[in-house]
């Protein structure tokens, strides 16, 4: 029975998008060469119109490749972005820079993801539509699967 209201409610929703509002995704990263170009793949994979897609890396002061492996992307991919930061105002922390982030974000819709985070391929598409469809959300939170989790204490 759940699995019929699901398919219900799925392509209710599905009917109920006029069009695909734009999308910022920040993305804070510190020293994550090892996982982020796994996140960019991700990113790169992702079933939403590319021309309504913005992606932000904030490389905030690495001091490994995190930098360089974020701007190979942003060279193949338009719609990714990197903002590198230094002190005075870099390396301040997750918060610090997703403020820097979210001030450079253009969209309509913000989807939050850690550099060590890959989202499915719909994963923004579902999210986008359960906000549109839901009046009263302020926000919506997907599930996401941790790269390094057995890595990081």
């Amino acid at each position: 029975m759940l699995s019929t209201r699901y398919k219900e409610t799925a392509e209710q929703w599905q009917r109920n998008l006029p069009y695909y509002p734009s999308v910022s995704i920040p993305i804070p990263a510190h020293n994550e060469e090892m996982v982020i170009e796994d996140t960019l793949e991700a990113m790169s994979n992702l079933r939403y119109p590319t021309q309504q897609l913005q992606v932000l890396v904030i490389n905030d002061n690495s001091n490994d490749r995190t930098g360089e492996i974020c701007e190979a992307y942003a060279k193949r991919f338009p719609y990714i972005q990197v903002i590198h930061t230094k002190p005075p105002n870099g390396g301040k922390g997750k918060s610090a820079a997703l403020n820097n982030g979210l001030a450079h974000s253009t969209g309509e819709v913000i989807c939050v993801y850690d550099a060590d985070n890959t989202p499915e391929a719909d994963s923004v598409y579902w999210l986008v539509l359960g906000l549109v469809n839901d009046p009263k959300a302020g926000a919506i939170v997907g599930k996401f699967r941790v790269l390094n989790a057995n890595k990081n204490c």
